[in-house]
């Protein structure tokens, strides 16, 4: 049927709530402190977008003759990568609304370049659940998803005696 007016207010203002609230943000931040995130982003190389295939190369540039944190890298790289392709095998598999959903999370993972090319790239990924989704979906025989166990239980063992020896493991 079709939308009332008070629906479409409703729809209209849930739309717009996040952008005025950002607004606001960062009025009150320029009023305390004469600054506003922006300004902090660049402090990091926030507002450099490059197309996503440069960010990967960049990536593997790193991975490859990086000073430090390659292993990260390496992790950041086959995350963003695993969850672009979850998110091309989700079509069809969960709704449009999850895969856009997680296609702009992963896209806005792969435009930017920061301290180190996907610097935090899993931890960001974490909010993308459709791909965790379309994961589920296709491990669904037993003796997959012991594998994904096994897997997920060493990498996590290994961050974390990666993070209690004094790495940086974001």
């Amino acid at each position: 049927g079709a939308l009332s007016g008070r629906s479409l207010a409703a729809s209209a203002a849930a739309v717009a709530a996040p952008a005025l609230a950002l607004g606001v943000i960062v009025a009150v931040q320029v009023a305390l402190t004469r600054t506003n995130l922006f300004d902090s982003q660049d402090a990091w190389g926030g507002r450099d977008f490059h197309p996503p295939w440069e960010t990967v190369a960049a990536a593997w540039d790193w991975i490859q003759h990086g000073s430090q944190l390659r292993g990260i890298e390496a992790l950041n790289l086959a995350a963003l990568l695993l969850c672009a392709a979850l998110v091309v095998l989700g079509i069809g598999r969960i709704p449009a609304s999850y895969v856009l959903y997680a296609a702009a999370t992963v896209l806005l993972l792969a435009i930017r370049i920061q301290p180190t090319p996907l610097t935090a790239t899993v931890r960001y990924l974490g909010v993308a659940f459709p791909c965790f989704v379309v994961a589920a979906l296709l491990l669904r025989r037993p003796s997959a998803e012991r594998a994904w166990l096994v897997v997920s239980a060493a990498f996590a063992g290994l961050l974390t005696v990666l993070f209690l020896r004094g790495s940086f493991v974001a």
